[in-house]
């Protein structure tokens, strides 16, 4: 696993080479600046109604974690995800009816062939792990220097919890490799980017407060930097390509491959 893991890593470091040295040379449009036109525009009460309920959805689970006891059980870690995506698909929906679009026209799924889409998405994916994984790595030693508590995720905590059967283990990766990031860009991306980038051509303020929104939910100060270049980066591979499968691809690409970077330090032991 080591060998892949450095592999994909060093593809990453040499594809995000290539895309800064073309973005400095000008060979591709500026990002968030020109030569990308607005996914969708919405009307201001369309767009109220979007902001809210993205909100309001990501922020249930920090709600209701908060009044949990006791640890959830083994059904409750494999149908709490469930649940929580067949809830997004009933807001989803509700907002379809509410801006009158339909579904394939509202994520912008036919702006670009679904094989591009998915090749661009995988490599830009692996082009944002390592300055994500740098900038995280820098904010994991400036709180280790502050003695700052840095709480392990829950998912990694439940992996590790001997108690837990495989099969619910491989529930919760897949929930977290392929459930999650499908359910978050169809939030994030498919619906408050749009929303907060209206008609206007320049998106960086848009990017910058989706992408707030987006580390935030998260709930950790050690991750809130690198979640949120994260974040801008996947509103650019949006932009891109206009098709909600790039940077769904790309989170895929990211979650999975921190996984694969826990599993190696548990196997190693470091």
């Amino acid at each position: 696993m080591t060998h892949s893991i450095i592999i994909l890593f060093f593809a990453g470091v040499m594809l995000a080479l290539w895309y800064a040295a073309r973005w400095f040379l000008r060979l591709t449009p500026p990002l968030f600046t020109e030569g990308l036109a607005p996914i969708r525009s919405y009307r201001t009460l369309d767009n109220a109604w979007i902001v809210g309920c993205v909100v309001g959805i990501t922020l249930l689970p920090a709600l209701l974690s908060g009044e949990q006891e006791k640890e959830p059980t083994v059904p409750q870690l494999v149908s709490d995800p469930l649940i929580y995506a067949a809830l997004i698909v009933a807001v989803i929906a509700f907002l379809l009816v509410r801006t009158h679009l339909g579904g394939i026209r509202f994520f912008g799924f036919r702006r670009a062939p679904i094989p591009r889409a998915v090749r661009l998405g995988f490599q830009y994916g692996l082009a944002a792990i390592p300055p994500v994984l740098f900038l995280s790595y820098c904010m994991t030693s400036l709180a280790t220097r502050l003695g700052l508590e840095q709480p392990m995720q829950a998912i990694f905590g439940h992996l590790k919890d001997p108690a837990i059967p495989l099969w619910a283990k491989a529930t919760l990766i897949c929930s977290t490799v392929i459930l999650a990031p499908v359910y978050e860009e169809m939030l994030f991306r498919g619906l408050l980017f749009p929303a907060l980038l209206g008609n206007r051509p320049k998106g960086w303020s848009a990017a910058l407060l989706c992408g707030t929104a987006f580390a935030l939910v998260h709930m950790q100060a050690t991750t809130f930097l690198p979640l949120l270049l994260f974040s801008i980066l996947l509103c650019a591979g949006y932009l891109a390509t206009g098709s909600l499968i790039t940077p769904i691809v790309m989170h895929i690409i990211f979650n999975g491959m921190n996984l694969l970077i826990w599993l190696e330090f548990q196997t190693t032991g470091t």
